[in-house]
């Protein structure tokens, strides 16, 4: 009972921050807005363990797929700052490469985070 209130409550937290990356995105680069989301130091009292903030990533994500676009990008990076919340000292990485006789806008991209 007391996993299932901590996780309902960490709900509304995650939705906050999925809300709050779009905006950032369209007005700075990656790299700026991932040091803007890096947390400087872990949560002291961070009660979720990582599957578990993983599925509530996932489900928060999955819920409305057209408003958090679930993709591998915002995946990643909702979980790149809540791992590193946590303490976990992830990478984000994002590749990029353009589709078979495309031009400029005909990339393709993939997004992941490395651990050690």
């Amino acid at each position: 009972m007391v996993r299932l209130l901590v996780l309902l409550l960490w709900l509304p937290r995650v939705v906050l921050f999925v809300l709050r990356v779009p905006g950032k995105l369209d007005e700075q680069s990656i790299p700026a807005v991932l040091d803007a989301f890096t947390p400087r130091e872990p949560a002291r009292r961070f009660r979720l363990s990582a599957p578990e903030t993983a599925r509530v990533i996932w489900n928060v994500l999955r819920w409305d797929r057209g408003r958090f676009n679930n993709g591998c990008f915002m995946r990643s990076f909702v979980r790149y700052h809540f791992f590193r919340l946590m303490g976990y000292p992830v990478v984000f990485q994002l590749g990029v490469e353009p589709k078979a006789g495309g031009g400029p806008a005909d990339l393709r991209s993939h997004a992941w985070l490395t651990l050690d």
